[in-house]
């Protein structure tokens, strides 16, 4: 019998395999997965989003190994009401300049004022381990394993 290689009390979200248990927008971009990788491309400078079909999720502890190409971005928001962007809390990952992450923490409301700011030397194309632990108003966001950005947002 194959043995999970899920940890006990963690939930999993993808399965490496297909997008069985997520929603994604239909416009803008696309999604796929290939090699255990889910990997979305959006055209031009919209955003493309995918869900999560659990919603059910209050303080949670997300990991994950990402990747982002030489200028290229993503967002995690959560907490959001019925998958509005413009709601909830969320954590951006953005190449600004080569070698180095900006991670921000920002409030969906008004996403473009980010709250929390850190930078990590993690060049493109080179996978990092992400982590980000949602805890009440506080959020904790780790790369490699070392904290980057620590927020609590206000009520």
């Amino acid at each position: 019998t194959a043995k999970s290689t899920l940890e006990e009390g963690w939930v999993q979200l993808f399965n490496g395999v297909s997008l069985k248990g997520w929603e994604r927008s239909t416009k803008d971009g696309f999604w796929s997965v290939g090699r255990g990788v889910l990997k979305g491309i959006a055209s031009g400078p919209k955003p493309y989003y995918g869900y999560s079909e659990r919603t059910n999720f209050e303080n949670f502890h997300l990991r994950m190994k990402a990747q982002l190409n030489p200028g290229g971005g993503g967002r995690i928001t959560f907490r959001s009401k019925d998958n509005q962007i413009a709601t909830g809390l969320g954590v951006a990952l953005e190449h600004k300049n080569a070698g180095e992450l900006t991670v921000s923490a920002f409030n969906a409301k008004s996403a473009k004022k980010v709250i929390a700011s850190k930078q990590a030397k993690i060049g493109p194309d080179h996978w990092f381990d992400l982590e980000i632990i949602a805890n009440g108003q506080a959020c904790e966001v780790k790369l490699d394993g070392v904290s980057v950005c620590v927020h609590t947002y206000a009520k």
